[in-house]
């Protein structure tokens, strides 16, 4: 069979035809591998029937980029195969992106006395943008009608169960493509130091330079560090695994703000929602309605649901708003879609960053004299911040871009203020006084800011925020928790815990790894920032139950036995701790590793769940959930078989490793769909409602694999 097939560095499937080349699965970015080859980009795209690769947390559906490049660049349009039905989702979404939403009602984001000549008619700008497009002048959707769809010679074929592609060129075979894309990660990481990164008082770390058509660099975003936490900007995609690259610990940033939902700047947000901890994300209520409809279109989980995920902060146009001590002044800027920039101030330094905007004055001009804009629009526009400390100004392409051209013309004194990004570097000017942003870790821009006098009190108390089992507690129990903190630093390979000694103290990983050695079981495992270990022996009052060795140099922090105890009781988390260190097996463990559910979750996250499982062994055809009845219980299974009926039949079997219950039926006490009967006696872990609620609030990435597993 001659395949004529290319694996796509950063995922899906090409495959040459007569047709012109075919691209199977549009992960992100696979524009710049396209771009590259003498093919070009593909004028035809077929979709898969799973849209969101779940564990990278990405659409494999993003064909927005794609359909810019053939209709902008090349004047041509693009056909997309997808499945019939997913075929309104595709419509949403694209719509969404492309053109934003349909209807725009910026009033409520601004104060009530605003007046509404300043309140920026967004829809007329983006009916500018928008020139009379419609969605179908840009791309040809097509779906398979009964599995089948021809283009001139070609025919493809997709089976309807697992969703694999069958390619026939004049009635032969010529390739057999999986249904399920792959994503692969591609970026510049840049250098890696071995030292810990300390995030700094106020800084800029760039993630990406350049724009989704430069296969050269990363695509622009960056994170804005204030009080030594970081805020992620627009973040591009795959920048939660170069942070863990470049070893930082991607708990180091708990805040999104997301200007606007174009592929480029919306699909590394969706994985850092997913990435662990839940994240906070400010952002206007008209953008993230946008994110929202998006995303559940890709998803098919309802927008109610995909907003329990994360922590949502409305920002106020004319308000301000405070993020870790920056007081930050938002603005809508001049883009195809509504997008919001922002000028920051914090401890006397100001930074604007325009966003994706078009800040030409030539332009505005016209536009006003056109109509587009009122005069108080047009003034707001002609009046960019450029006093700013930092400017942090995009330069795309136009004509939804700001030119270089018009940057470079701006007064030195400004220039050698400005930072410039969204370009790439080829296009960026030899003769100028302005600065293109670099990528990476050690381009870190570090702004001197003067020290305030807690500084160290706040700085401690953002860092046990981070540590799960505090960040509930009240001030009384963590003024406590600090007066009985000790600082303690190991070598690699220092024994920390011995195995069978007597516990004294618990530990709170600053900096480093752990190895957790259980030689009887083999249970070992990996702890790391932020995480906690030792307290099993403490509350038991047994020997240590394992060995703990640095396997890197490690800074901990350390409470003695008494005051740990005495700091925990009473507490929700000392009966949790209580029962996990009872009930935690290294059965649960294995279980938890081969489950689909939580194999690749973290070590904390697998011994936070064994914290809330009761073991239970179960009858012979018990019934452990009642269709059409509601239920306060999930079950995880450790051996056994559990069968799901529905209207008498059997729907279909779960084992090892799998939940038993719906969890949105458990979220909302609503009658279970399907009733779960044991096949034979079941060794069951039981998990009641409180405490899965509680889990799944903590860990949004566990949340979305029950949803989308669902």
């Amino acid at each position: 069979m001659d395949t004529k097939l290319i694996n796509l560095p950063r995922g899906g499937v090409l495959i040459r035809t007569s047709e012109g080349p075919i691209q199977f699965g549009s992960p992100p970015e696979t524009l710049k591998d396209t771009i590259q080859m003498s093919t070009d980009v593909p004028k035809i795209f077929v979709l898969p029937k799973d849209f969101f690769h779940l564990e990278k947390g990405i659409s494999v559906a993003e064909i927005e980029f794609p359909i810019y490049y053939n209709y902008f660049l090349k004047q041509q349009n693009t056909k997309v195969l997808c499945p019939e039905n997913r075929f309104k989702d595709l419509e949403i979404a694209l719509h969404e992106a492309v053109f934003g939403p349909d209807i725009i009602n910026l009033k409520p984001e601004f104060h009530e006395n605003t007046p509404s000549y300043f309140i920026p008619d967004i829809a007329s700008e983006v009916a500018h943008f928008r020139a009379g497009m419609k969605l179908n002048d840009l791309v040809e959707l097509i779906p398979f009608q009964n599995g089948s769809v021809s283009l001139g010679d070609v025919k493809i074929d997709m089976d309807a169960e697992d969703g694999d592609f069958k390619v026939y060129e004049k009635k032969k075979l010529i390739a057999e493509i999986p249904g399920t894309i792959q994503f692969n990660v591609q970026l510049d990481v840049g250098e890696v130091s071995s030292n810990r990164f300390t995030p700094p008082r106020m800084g800029m770390t760039c993630l990406g330079s350049s724009h989704g058509f430069d296969p050269k660099q990363n695509t622009s975003g960056f994170i804005l560090w204030l009080n030594n936490r970081g805020i992620m900007i627009d973040p591009p995609v795959a920048s939660s695994e170069w942070l863990q690259q470049s070893n930082v610990n991607p708990k180091y940033i708990d805040s999104i703000i997301l200007t606007h939902c174009h592929a480029d700047h919306d699909a590394g947000t969706f994985q850092k929602i997913l990435a662990e901890a839940k994240v906070n994300i400010y952002t206007t209520d008209t953008v993230m309605t946008s994110f929202l409809k998006k995303y559940s279109a890709l998803t098919r989980i309802p927008k109610e649901q995909l907003l329990e995920m994360f922590n949502f902060f409305p920002i106020a146009i004319d308000q301000p708003v405070y993020i870790h001590q920056g007081i930050f002044d938002f603005f809508y800027t001049f883009h195809a879609i509504p997008t919001i920039g922002f000028k920051v101030k914090f401890r006397g330094k100001t930074l604007v960053y325009s966003s994706d905007h078009l800040n030409e004055p030539d332009i505005i001009e016209k536009l006003y004299n056109d109509g587009v804009f009122t005069e108080a629009r047009k003034d707001f526009l002609r009046n960019f911040p450029w006093e700013a400390d930092i400017i942090y100004h995009e330069a795309g392409i136009p004509p939804l871009h700001t030119p270089i051209s018009y940057l470079n013309t701006l007064p030195e004194e400004i220039q050698k203020r400005t930072i410039v990004y969204h370009i790439a570097e080829k296009d960026f000017p030899d003769d100028t006084q302005l600065t293109l942003a670099q990528f990476g870790i050690e381009h870190t821009n570090i702004i001197e800011v003067p020290s305030q006098t807690y500084d160290k009190a706040c700085d401690l108390l953002n860092f046990l925020e981070k540590v799960e089992y505090f960040n509930s507690f009240t001030l009384i129990r963590i003024r406590g928790l600090l007066s009985e903190l000790k600082y303690e630093k190991f070598s690699k390979g220092e024994v920390i815990i011995q195995k069978g000694t007597r516990g004294e103290k618990f530990y709170i990983m600053i900096s480093g790894h752990v190895l957790v050695e259980d030689i009887d079981t083999d249970n070992n495992k990996s702890y790391g920032e932020y995480d906690t270990f030792g307290e099993a022996s403490l509350i038991l009052e047994e020997p240590r139950h394992a060995s703990v060795v640095a396997q890197t140099d490690v800074e901990v922090m350390t409470i003695h036995k008494n005051a740990f105890l005495s700091i925990l009781r009473g507490t929700r988390l000392e009966k949790r701790l209580i029962h996990l260190s009872k009930s935690r097996s290294a059965d649960t463990w294995d279980i938890l590793n081969e489950s689909s559910y939580f194999k690749h979750t973290t070590s904390f996250q697998k011994t936070a769940f064994e914290a809330i499982l009761t073991s239970y062994k179960s009858l012979d055809n018990e019934v452990l959930i009642q269709e059409n009845h509601t239920f306060d219980m999930m079950y995880l299974i450790g051996e056994g078989v559990v069968h799901r009926i529905k209207d008498k039949k059997q729907y279909d079997t779960l084992g090892r490793g799998d939940l038993v219950g719906d969890i949105v039926r458990l979220q909302k006490n609503l009658p279970s769909i399907k009733s779960c009967i044991t096949k034979g006696v079941a060794t069951l872990y039981k998990i009641n409602r409180e405490d899965m609620l509680d889990y799944i609030e903590t860990y949004p990435n566990i949340y979305m694999n029950l949803l989308y597993r669902s």
